[in-house]
């Protein structure tokens, strides 16, 4: 595969059928970056949250966000998903990203 620009993966841990964790890691340009976990989800219904993944990752990399935000806003975008029953996000980029600050700052204490 000449033309690959990057290898990425959901990193879920499934503790009971209604607990996850969800994180991300990429290789790209010979780098491996680790997106930020979002640990303890309450999941309603995971189905459409590795395609929300997906659609948080390509449209920060569109947009030019670089690697590891690409990655935190598809897990931010993941872990919403599963919170509301359905295969498809309903969320919105102001509730990504005020999820992303939240997680962020707790990440930090």
């Amino acid at each position: 595969f000449p033309n690959l620009k990057a290898i990425v993966s959901t990193l879920r841990e499934t503790h009971s059928a209604n607990r996850h964790d969800l994180g991300a890691a990429s290789l790209f340009e010979d780098t491996v970056t680790v997106g930020r976990a979002i640990q303890n989800v309450d999941v309603i219904d995971r189905v459409g949250s590795g395609d929300a993944f997906v659609a948080g990752f390509i449209d920060s990399m569109l947009e030019g966000r670089g690697i590891k935000h690409a990655l935190d806003c598809g897990i931010t975008l993941g872990a919403l998903t599963m919170t509301t029953p359905g295969d498809t996000s309903m969320s919105t980029a102001e509730e990504i990203f005020d999820l992303l600050v939240k997680t962020d700052a707790s990440a930090r204490r």
